[in-house]
């Protein structure tokens, strides 16, 4: 990697710390008081039954940016670490996958019935986990409280219309609809399939992974060759180009739908993060 490429490394590490609290300070103003012409003050108006339901569900796609931004966070501090090759790759895959799944909350091409399927269809999913989670620890009632929960938010989609959705044996799987899987989501909504399949496969402790990407070959004084633990700062700066990106795209939804400055928080990005490709 060249003097000016490693300088520009550099620089990316040092402004994510800047682009992520920057960012988050803008979207959390933006949150609290949609522009009368916004996305969502308009569709908070038309769907006035289930505007409650809708702010948490931009709440939820706000969190999801800030889980996203949270690791993103933890990679820039493991990248400069030189005996963390495979966390950076973990970190990232982090990023994808919350900021796909808020862009996919929070997308701007959903009307509000839409966004309420999505919404409960997530929320839905992660309570059948925390089911399975308590399940596992035999936490008896735990289980038996995550299964309230669910049996109250299934009981308010119906309110709104939203239909169970049933297994081929009439066992109910989803509210509102089938919860897609994440893969899908990322392909979907931020266009990461490739990255995403590469960033789990280290996550996952697959070989043909993490041996090219998180290792190199060495050799010894004596001509034996050994594995030690590397990461080529070119990968390092895909890293940073994926995280980026995501979190910019998931931002740049949030903003749009509640009527920001899509120029402004560009600026913060192209300032912090110049000629970075997002």
């Amino acid at each position: 990697m060249a003097n000016t490429d490693e300088e520009r490394l550099v620089s990316w590490l040092a402004g994510i710390t800047d682009i992520h609290d920057q960012t988050m300070d803008f979207l959390s103003q933006l949150e609290g008081a949609p522009s009368a012409d916004s996305i969502a003050y308009k569709e908070l108006v038309s769907n006035s039954a289930s505007a409650d339901q809708l702010r948490d569900s931009y709440k939820l796609g706000h969190q999801l940016i800030n889980i996203g931004g949270d690791h993103m966070i933890g990679f820039r501090t493991l990248a400069k670490s030189e005996s963390s090759t495979v966390a950076p790759y973990t970190c990232v895959r982090g990023t994808v996958e919350g900021c796909a799944l808020a862009v996919w909350i929070l997308s701007c091409n959903l009307n509000g019935s839409e966004r309420l399927k999505r919404y409960y269809a997530y929320r839905y999913n992660c309570l059948e986990q925390e089911k399975k989670y308590a399940h596992s620890e035999k936490l008896s009632n735990k289980e038996r409280g995550v299964a309230n929960q669910i049996d109250k938010i299934v009981n308010q989609a119906q309110h709104f219309g939203l239909a169970s959705v049933l297994d081929k044996n009439g066992c109910r799987i989803g509210i509102g609809m089938p919860m897609p899987n994440i893969t899908e989501i990322i392909s979907n909504h931020i266009g990461e399939e490739p990255a995403n399949r590469c960033l789990s496969a280290i996550a996952h402790a697959h070989h043909w992974a993490y041996s090219q990407l998180c290792f190199a070959v060495g050799e010894s004084d004596a001509g034996e060759k050994h594995m030690f633990k590397h990461i080529d700062p070119v990968v390092l700066a895909w890293l940073c180009m994926k995280s980026a990106s995501a979190f910019w795209k998931a931002s740049r939804e949030m903003c749009e739908l509640f009527g920001g400055d899509i120029d402004e928080l560009q600026n913060l990005f192209e300032t912090a993060l110049p000629d970075i490709k997002l």
